[in-house]
């Protein structure tokens, strides 16, 4: 019997035969550290983690802001097949004759990426910018269904408002930073939008408390920098929130209980047992039994998912 050939040296990793791709949105205002928290993702991104089973990829930003990503090797859109080795490379916004890209030729370049790319993580910054109008819609759409090239994808957005309904329908991770639109106006489009808006007021509450210290006097403006940056995790296919403390996601889900859920409420102050009475003796049960079905949500630890 013949014994099979093979590497010593290699590393066998089914997990490319069995991955899904991954789409993360990244939600947050201007200056509350998303470049800096995605330039973390892809270093883990680009990482062997074997006990976990998992490969390090190649990651590809377009850098339309063209100081997002400086420390990466350029890559001309035109020559993405020749990009094959575990590595960060970058597209710049201009044009072969150095003149600045429109949207129009921007849009070009995430065709291109599309088409050409794969295997691999795509990093779009800002993309609110450029991706607009019903074939930027459009294309983004087309970027969220790629299944067949092992496309990975990391979409930026300076709000809720931004994300249209295809990426909410095909997001694993949401990572969310503090933004200033209202995510009740929205409520429809989310799909979990119990769990969203209970990240959006853990997030706020948050946000809030370092910048009234800082107002304060409490802390220094480096302090308020880093804690003004804190955001959370949420697994939308799990349906799990990650990077909070169990008694932040309890204050953030009795808000969301008391600003949404009072017709719940008194239908608990209803219920009965079978001997007739009520199972729920005051109006503090029966959120305390609410609160208590949502710490389901609640996860610890606040590991990147690219690990």
């Amino acid at each position: 019997m013949k014994k099979s050939k093979s590497n010593p040296g290699a590393i066998h990793i089914k997990e490319d035969q069995e991955r899904q791709p991954m789409i993360m949105l990244v939600c947050g205002e201007t200056g509350v550290g998303k470049t800096y928290r995605n330039k973390l993702e892809i270093k883990h991104y680009m990482m062997n983690h074997l006990a976990v089973g998992k490969k390090g990829r190649k990651v590809l930003a377009f850098d339309t802001n063209d100081d997002d990503y400086p420390k990466f090797r350029t890559v001309s859109p035109d020559h993405l097949k020749a990009f094959t080795k575990v590595s960060s490379r970058r597209i710049r916004p201009f044009n072969p004759d150095g003149s600045p890209m429109d949207n129009d030729q921007k849009k070009e370049v995430i065709t291109k990426i599309m088409k050409h790319f794969k295997n691999g993580l795509v990093v779009l910054d800002d993309i609110d910018h450029y991706m607009t109008g019903a074939k930027g819609q459009s294309m983004i759409g087309a970027l969220c269904t790629v299944r067949h090239k092992g496309i990975d994808i990391l979409l930026t957005h300076q709000s809720v408002a931004k994300i249209t309904t295809s990426e909410w329908q095909n997001c694993t991770w949401l990572r969310l930073h503090h933004q200033v639109d209202d995510v009740t106006r929205y409520r429809d489009r989310i799909p979990k939008y119990e769990m969203v808006r209970i990240a959006q007021l853990i997030v706020d509450e948050q946000y809030e408390l370092c910048s009234n210290a800082f107002a304060n006097g409490k802390i220094t403006e480096q302090q308020y920098k880093i804690q003004k940056s804190f955001f959370v995790y949420i697994n939308m296919r799990e349906q799990s929130i990650l990077g909070c403390s169990r008694s932040a996601f309890i204050r953030a889900a009795k808000r969301y209980i008391d600003q949404e859920e009072s017709r719940k409420i008194k239908m608990l102050m209803n219920e009965q047992d079978f001997e007739g009475n009520c199972i729920y003796q005051t109006k503090n049960e029966a959120i305390i039994k609410m609160i208590s079905d949502k710490l389901r949500f609640h996860k610890n630890g606040n590991i990147s998912p690219f690990i």
